[in-house]
């Protein structure tokens, strides 16, 4: 079976091949004899046995040990298995194919940008198998191996045993490392070879090579368990379960007969026996606590609860000590507080003896009778002040009566028409009849009172005016009557002018209401007449005037003029004597009562208003002193009452004979002090400053005011009630510690319940540390087998294996060395000259031992049939050789390529030009084909064919 065909895109140093249809890179005829892929390093060579291997193990081995140097998420971050272009940030999807020479094609695919790592979750691929253009359904890795090692167990059905990737992947890994190992010699096999210089190391490399991994497996296990501590412990563990066990039980037996507990049911009906005491004692006292309650759901106490019961006491005693404990740290806060109100209340007694002393003093210092005197004094002024004040009050209020409204009188006078109105007379009668009222109340009041009075003649006088006043003013209605008449018989007969006449009346009108002022005429203004008199008055004179033109020469409207306004003057006479002897008058006389009415109405009020006054402030005065002496009665009989412990105070109270009493008081406070001076913490008598400093400071103590002064009976309840509880709780514990000095050691505890079961441990751990001790006799022979089956193994595959011995030999990597022995010792595998008496790795170089890694890996891959592909992979085989060996080693490779039995085709990949060029000499002849990597693109590598 050959690998005839590989496709490559996108994974690793490969990415889109841009000259192929589909994007790969396409590697043929690997079927030929020869195929060698030469170029420089970095440009793909090795990718492209990595890309073989990943196809077919699903796994890059070189990759793997990353692990053993990087963190498992940085891993995971890393792009290594796909083709990382920074240009290009399109998905790629890896592809490789692999095509045999029997038409089966494998092709396995991939997104993820990294190799598994840690729980694999950063990882996954796709695979897919065909048989020509036929899909073979339900294939896993499993399939593949299968196809490469015909003979392997039935792998599938040991991976459905497992379930984690993880776990699959290193089954997966053993079939996986088969085929590598036979068919592909890395750089990576070539460098752990190299590092192999432990013997028994590279002994377990050659088992793998000799796809023995099995054995060596089991022998790695063997040798580990033999020089691991896990059978020893074991064995030392059950030893030392069957001496504690043996202990126990002469321990059981012992602890009983020094206790004298008798036996197990006598020493547990025992505990029965004080828990129930303690139950009845919680019972009696009535005590309910939760945790009590579940101890006692252990009674009865069995073997089975014995454990438990022991684990609730302990908790239990510890719940009551700590009980116990915070009761008395309670009691002990509460007695402080009760200490503290004690003192304060001493303190507040010292304050009442200061109180007592500082009465007593006022009670000496004032003369009590002589507040009685004051205060009967000051009653009867308060009398007298009552009573004027009443008297004032009535004659205010009297005063209020006199009250005259003047201008209701002089609205009786009408000045515009000068006439007095009829009410007047009937006012003025009752004016005169309050005027005289007022005078007699004046002089009541202001007896003492100088100015002018009102003679109610006066009030008289105006009244007598009334006859003449209305006799003038019948003569004027009658003077108007007629005149109205005459004008009416003038307006009949005159003939001038109607505007006229109604001007010269209006003239004639002024001039008759203002004769005695006239001195000219008021139309033209002309004061010289020439036909006036010198008896003639010059209003007269105009009237004349004015008369002869209204008549206009006619004597008969003259004479009747003259008459109009003789009538007229007459008229302005009568009206002249009215408003002069009578409006005038009446107004001036009533104008001056009301003056000095008011006057004394004024004098008289405001007299009453001071008086009103002068007793208010009396009476206030009277009030303080009042007030002041009531305060010290108040003050004397709350101090006498105190003092002498009395509800009532004697009238009568001889100032000699309470101050020998009061004297003893002072005494009280220095016995007060004395008989206290431990518990107030006064160095000397303190006066009321200190002793009020000191309560203040108590009462700001954290929990006095929850107590003093409203509570004093609840703290000393609490107080009893911490007492009695402490004393409860001290019995109860007294009952627990006597169910607890009867407890089984901590040892016994938990083993007390299976005592009977302890015979039947005892005799299955003898028989435990026999069977131990059979199987350590197993081990150590299966051990003896393996080490010498792999001795066999190595001696007969390799120690005298012709094709190994003969690369090595043809190579010759050695002038003085040039014999191969490998052998087979307790110590592992060694590589030794002929005669088997120098350790050639020890002295061998780096190409040395690549040479001989080489010549190992090829015999036993050519020998091998066990893998189906017949095919050797070689990367980069040489380095380090030198040009001797390396034509040695040509010439090794043709000698293989011409044998005819266990032919297998090689591929081989080189960084060297010369050994490349070289290889296209020597094997021109030999189905050669060369893939040459030239260069490195954005893409991939730039590859060439050359074919022989």
């Amino acid at each position: 079976m050959l690998i005839k065909t590989v496709k490559i895109k996108n994974f690793r140093g490969y990415g889109i091949n841009a000259d192929d249809k589909e994007g790969f890179y396409v590697f043929n005829f690997l079927d030929s004899n020869f195929v060698l892929l030469s170029g420089y390093n970095g440009f793909g060579k090795t990718s492209f046995f990595e890309a073989i291997e990943w196809c077919l193990t699903d796994k890059i081995r070189r990759l793997e040990k990353f692990e053993e140097t990087y963190h498992a998420n940085d891993l995971k971050r890393a792009q290594y298995l796909k083709f990382h272009n920074s240009l290009d940030k399109q998905e790629r999807k890896i592809e490789v194919e692999i095509i045999f020479d029997n038409n089966i094609k494998i092709c396995r695919t991939s997104y993820s940008t990294s190799h598994f790592a840690g729980n694999g979750d950063n990882y996954d691929s796709e695979l897919k198998v065909f048989d020509g253009n036929n899909q073979i359904e339900d294939v896993t890795n499993a399939t593949i191996f299968k196809l490469l090692i015909p003979d392997i167990e039935d792998l599938v059905s040991k991976i459905s045993e497992v379930e984690s990737k993880k776990e699959i992947r290193t089954l997966e890994a053993k079939y996986a490392n088969t085929f590598l190992n036979t068919n592909m010699l890395t750089q990576e096999n070539l460098s752990f070879f190299l590092r192999s210089t432990d013997p028994n190391e590279r002994r377990s490399m050659f088992m793998k090579l000799l796809n023995l991994s099995d054995i060596d497996s089991l022998y790695s296990k063997t040798s580990s368990m033999r020089r691991g501590r896990g059978i020893s412990n074991k064995k030392r563990e059950i030893s030392d379960k069957l001496v504690e066990v043996s202990e126990f039980l002469e321990g059981i037996s012992s602890f009983f007969k020094l206790k004298n507990l008798g036996s197990i049911e006598e020493y547990i009906s025992t505990i029965n026996n004080r828990i129930e005491n303690f139950f009845n004692f919680i019972t009696e006292n009535e005590i309910k606590i939760e945790s009590f309650d579940k101890l006692f759901s252990f009674l009865p106490v069995t073997l089975t609860n014995y454990a438990e019961l022991m684990i609730e006491i302990e908790n239990n005693k510890d719940m009551v000590v700590k009980s116990i404990d915070e009761f008395q740290k309670n009691n002990s806060e509460v007695s402080i507080i009760k200490d503290e109100i004690n003192k304060l209340l001493l303190l507040k007694k010292g304050l009442d003896v200061q109180k007592k002393i500082e009465q007593s003093q006022l009670l000496k210092d004032v003369d009590y009778t002589y507040l009685l005197k004051e205060e009967k004094e000051l009653i009867g002024k308060f009398d007298s002040i009552n009573n004027r004040r009443e008297i004032n009050t009535e004659r205010i209020n009297q005063l209020s009566t006199f009250q005259i409204d003047f201008s209701k009188y002089m609205g009786t006078i009408d000045n515009d028409n000068l006439r007095i109105k009829e009410n007047l007379w009937e006012l003025l009668l009752n004016l005169k009849e309050l005027i005289i009222k007022f005078d007699h109340f004046l002089g009541e009041t202001l007896p003492e009172n100088t100015s002018p009075k009102i003679n109610p003649e006066e009030v008289e006088g105006i009244y007598k005016l009334r006859t003449k006043y209305e006799d003038l003013v019948k003569q004027l209605e009658g003077v108007e009557k007629e005149l109205a008449i005459l004008e009416a018989e003038y307006n009949t007969k005159s003939t001038v002018n109607e505007q006229n006449l109604e001007m010269l009346k209006h003239v004639r009108d002024f001039i008759v209401e203002n004769s005695k002022d006239i001195t000219e005429c008021p139309v033209c203004l002309n004061s010289s007449f020439e036909s006036k008199s010198n008896d003639d008055s010059t209003a007269n004179h105009i009237l004349s005037i004015i008369n002869s033109s209204i008549s206009s020469g006619d004597d008969e409207l003259r004479e009747l003029s003259q008459r109009i306004t003789n009538s007229m003057l007459l008229r302005t006479e009568i009206t002249e004597s009215i408003e002069t002897y009578f409006i005038s008058v009446i107004k001036e006389k009533l104008q001056n009562i009301s003056n000095i009415y008011m006057q004394n109405f004024e004098i008289v009020n405001g007299h009453l208003t001071v008086v009103n006054t002068e007793l208010e402030l009396e009476d206030e005065k009277f009030k303080k002193q009042a007030a002041i002496i009531s305060e010290d009665k108040n003050r004397y009989e709350e101090c006498y009452k105190a003092v002498f412990k009395t509800d009532q105070v004697p009238d009568t109270i001889i100032q000699e004979d309470i101050i020998s009493q009061l004297d003893m008081i002072s005494e009280e406070k220095e016995n007060w002090y004395i008989n206290n001076k431990d518990i107030l913490g006064f160095s000397v008598i303190p006066n009321k400053e200190e002793i009020e400093q000191k309560v203040a400071l108590i009462q700001q103590r954290d929990g006095i005011s929850h107590y003093y002064p409203d509570n004093l009976e609840n703290l000393q309840s609490e107080i009893v009630q911490l007492i009695n509880l402490i004393k409860l709780y001290k019995e109860s514990l007294k009952y627990l510690d006597e169910v607890i000095e009867i407890k089984l050691n901590d040892n016994y505890l938990s083993k007390l319940q299976k005592y009977k079961e302890y015979k039947l441990e005892e005799k299955e751990l003898n028989s435990s540390l026999e069977q131990i001790e059979k199987y350590e006799d197993s081990l150590k022979k299966l051990h003896e087998n393996l080490t010498e089956a792999q001795k066999k193994a190595v001696q007969n595959q390799l120690s005298n294996h012709p094709i190994i011995t003969w690369i090595y030999e043809s190579i010759n990597p050695h002038p003085f060395y040039n014999k191969l022995v490998i052998t087979t010792e307790e110590n592992g595998t060694n590589f030794k000259n002929g005669d088997s008496s120098v350790n050639l790795d020890q002295i061998f170089s780096s190409a040395q031992l690549n040479i001989l890694a080489l010549s190992i890996f090829l015999g036993l891959g050519l020998s091998q049939e066990y893998s189906s592909i017949k095919q050797l992979f070689l990367d980069d085989p040489i380095q380090s050789m030198d040009d001797v060996n390396i034509l040695a080693f040509i010439d090794v490779l043709r000698a293989i390529l011409d044998s005819n039995s266990k032919h297998k085709k090689i591929i081989l990949s080189t960084h060297d030009d010369n050994f490349a060029k070289l290889l296209s000499i020597k094997m021109r002849n030999r189905s050669f084909v060369e893939y040459k990597f030239s260069s490195y693109g954005n893409e991939g590598p730039i590859i060439e064919r050359i074919t022989n």
